[in-house]
C-alpha cells in the first residue's frame, strides 16, 4: 500500500476510537456488563460472572473476562478501560474485514469494505458500547475469514483457527455464536452444490479445538455451581429463549418475525440504500458470490428466533460490507441502481455539514471543530474529484468522516441526558460514606455501585421485605411515577435526574411521619 493509503487508514481509525470513548454509562447494557467486568476484576473469579455477588448466569464470561484486564490495567471505576475492550474487538473486526474483501477483490475493495463497516451506525455504536455483542461480532468475522480461506487452501491452521474462532463465540454469547457460523457453513454448502463441503474442513480438527474452551468452561462452571449454574446458562439463556418458551421468554426481546425486516435497513444507515442493489446481484450471482452465505445463513436464523433484537444482526454485517463494497466497486448499470448510489452521495454531502448543528446545541467549539474537518474534506474531494474517476473510495472516506464527526457532536450533546456513571457518582458524594440501598434490584445501579465503591451494595425488593430507615436509590418511569415504600413511609429526596426515558432518586426514607415526629 502507498504511504498516502497507510496515513488515511490511520487517521480515520483515530477518528473511529475518539466519538464517545468517555460517554459514561447507557440504558439498557452498559452499567451492567461494567459492573460484571469490575467484579470480576476485584474477586479474581473469571468462571462466573456475577453481578452485585450474584451469579449473572445470562452469558458465558469470555467478554467479562477481556473487561476486567482492562479494568485490572486500567483501573475498575472509570467506563473507558472497558470500552476500550469493545473498541479492540470492533477494530480487529474492522482488519478481519478488510483481508477478507481484499482477498476476494483487491486491497481497494478490502478497504471500503472495512470503511462501510466502520460506519455503518449499529457497528459504530456497538463497537463503543460496553456491551458483548462486539465479540462476537468478531470472532464471527474471524470464522468467515478462515472458512473462506479452508476452501482455497485447506491448511490445518486455518482448520484450526475455523474451531478456535467456534469455540470463543461460544464463550461470548453461548449456542448462537456455533449455530450462526453453522447456518452460514450450511448455507456455502448449498451455494456450491457440495453436500460434503463439511468434510474439506477438517471435522475432527475443527471439533476438538472448538471442544476444548467450551469444555473447560463448562466443567469449571459445573465444579463451581453444579447442574442448576450450567442449566441456567446452556438450557435456559440459550435453548429456551431462542425458542421463546417459559423461563427463556420471561427475559425479554420476545418480537415478531418480521422484526428485522423493520430494523435491519435503519441499523445498516447510511448504506442502506446501496445495499439493496448489492443484495440483489448478490442473489442474482449467488452460486458466485462468496459473501451471500454469511449473510442469509444467520440472518435465517435469527429469523426464526423467538428472542430478536437489532444488534443481534451485527454480525451480519461483515459480509454485508463486503458485499457492498463489491458492488461499489464495478460501476452500476441500471438506472435504480445508479438512483440508490446519487441518494448515497446526497447522505454523504448533508452528513458533512450536520456536525455544525452542535452550535446550536451548545457545543459550539465542537460542533465547528467537528464541522470544519468534515466539510473540509468534501470540499478536498470535491476539488480533487479527478483523481477519484469512479468516485466510490471518495463516497467511503467522505461518509465515515461525515459519521465519525457528527457522533463526537451527538455523544457530547447526549451524555448528559443519558449517562447513568455520572449521577451514580454524584449520589455517593451526596451519600457522604453512608450505605445506599437499591430498590426493587436495579440492574443499573446494582452494576454501578460496587463498580465505584468495590463492595456490594443492599437491596430492597418489595414493600413486604424488612424495611429500615436509610438512603435509597431507584428509579422510574417518567411518566408513570412509583412509591415503593411501605405505606404511610416519609420520603425526602436528595438528588432526581431524568435519564433517558427513566428518572433516577435518590433519597432519605423513614418510616411513619419522618424524623421530625419523634420530637
Amino acid at each position: 500500500m502507498k504511504v498516502s493509503t497507510i496515513l488515511i487508514i490511520c487517521i480515520l481509525l483515530i477518528l473511529f476510537i475518539i466519538p464517545g470513548i468517555d460517554h459514561g454509562t447507557w440504558r439498557p447494557d452498559e452499567p451492567r456488563v461494567a459492573g460484571i467486568c469490575a467484579e470480576m476484576a476485584l474477586s479474581g473469579d473469571i468462571v462466573v460472572p456475577r453481578l452485585n455477588g450474584r451469579p449473572f448466569l445470562e452469558k458465558p464470561p469470555l467478554y467479562f473476562i477481556a473487561g476486567s484486564f482492562a479494568g485490572r490495567l486500567f483501573g475498575t471505576d472509570n467506563d473507558v478501560p472497558y470500552r476500550m475492550v469493545s473498541l479492540i474487538f470492533g477494530i480487529l473486526t474492522l482488519w478481519i474485514t478488510f483481508s477478507i474483501g481484499s482477498r476476494n477483490g483487491t486491497v481497494p475493495e478490502g478497504l471500503m469494505a472495512a470503511g462501510i463497516l466502520a460506519s455503518s451506525w449499529q457497528f459504530f455504536q456497538m463497537s463503543r458500547w460496553i456491551q458483548i455483542d462486539s465479540a462476537l461480532v468478531c470472532f464471527i468475522a474471524i470464522a468467515m475469514f478462515s472458512f473462506q480461506r479452508l476452501l482455497r487452501d485447506t491448511r490445518i491452521a486455518d482448520s484450526f483457527v475455523f474451531g478456535l474462532s467456534i469455540g470463543l463465540s461460544f464463550l461470548v454469547k453461548g449456542f448462537v455464536g456455533p449455530a450462526m457460523i453453522a447456518a452460514a457453513v450450511m448455507i456455502e454448502s448449498i451455494r456450491l452444490k457440495d453436500i460434503l463441503l463439511v468434510w474439506r474442513l477438517r471435522p475432527a480438527v475443527v471439533s476438538a479445538t472448538l471442544l476444548v474452551p467450551i469444555t473447560a468452561w463448562t466443567l469449571s462452571l459445573y465444579l463451581q455451581g453444579g447442574w442448576p449454574f450450567v442449566r441456567e446458562v446452556i438450557v435456559v439463556n440459550n435453548v429456551m429463549r431462542f425458542l421463546g418458551l417459559s423461563q427463556g421468554a420471561a427475559l425479554g426481546h420476545q418480537h415478531g418475525i418480521l422484526y428485522y425486516f423493520d430494523h435491519f435497513p435503519r441499523d445498516i444507515l447510511p448504506w442502506t440504500f446501496v445495499f439493496i442493489p448489492a443484495f440483489v446481484s448478490s442473489i442474482r450471482n449467488f452460486r458466485k458470490d462468496t459473501y451471500i452465505s454469511w449473510f442469509m445463513g444467520p440472518f435465517i436464523l435469527l429469523f426464526l428466533s423467538s428472542t430478536k433484537r437489532g444488534i443481534y444482526l451485527v454480525p451480519l454485517f461483515p459480509a454485508a460490507a463486503c458485499m457492498t463494497a463489491a458492488w461499489l466497486n464495478r460501476l452500476p448499470g441500471m438506472r435504480w441502481e445508479r438512483v440508490m448510489l446519487a441518494i448515497t452521495w446526497t447522505i454523504a454531502v448533508i452528513g458533512s455539514f450536520l456536525p455544525f448543528a452542535g452550535i446550536f446545541l451548545g457545543y459550539p467549539l465542537v460542533g465547528s471543530c467537528a464541522g470544519i474537518i468534515s466539510a473540509g474534506c468534501l470540499i478536498f474531494f470535491w476539488r480533487k474529484r479527478s483523481l477519484f474517476p469512479a468516485g466510490q473510495s471518495a463516497l467511503v472516506i467522505l461518509m465515515a468522516m461525515a459519521l465519525f464527526a457528527s457522533a463526537t457532536v451527538y455523544y457530547q450533546y447526549m451524555k448528559p441526558g443519558e449517562d447513568y456513571l455520572g449521577f451514580t457518582r454524584e449520589a455517593l458524594v451526596q451519600a457522604d460514606g453512608e450505605d445506599i440501598s437499591i430498590v426493587y434490584g436495579d440492574e443499573m445501579f446494582e452494576g454501578l455501585i460496587p463498580m465505584l465503591t468495590g463492595k456490594h451494595v443492599a437491596t430492597f425488593e418489595a414493600a413486604a421485605d424488612t424495611f429500615r430507615d436509610g438512603l435509597y436509590l431507584w428509579e422510574t418511569s417518567r411518566r408513570k411515577l412509583y412509591d415503593p415504600f411501605p405505606e404511610g413511609s416519609h420520603i425526602d429526596i436528595i438528588l432526581e435526574r431524568d435519564i433517558g426515558s427513566q428518572r433516577a432518586v435518590l433519597a432519605r426514607v423513614f418510616s411513619g411521619a419522618g424524623p421530625e415526629s419523634e420530637d
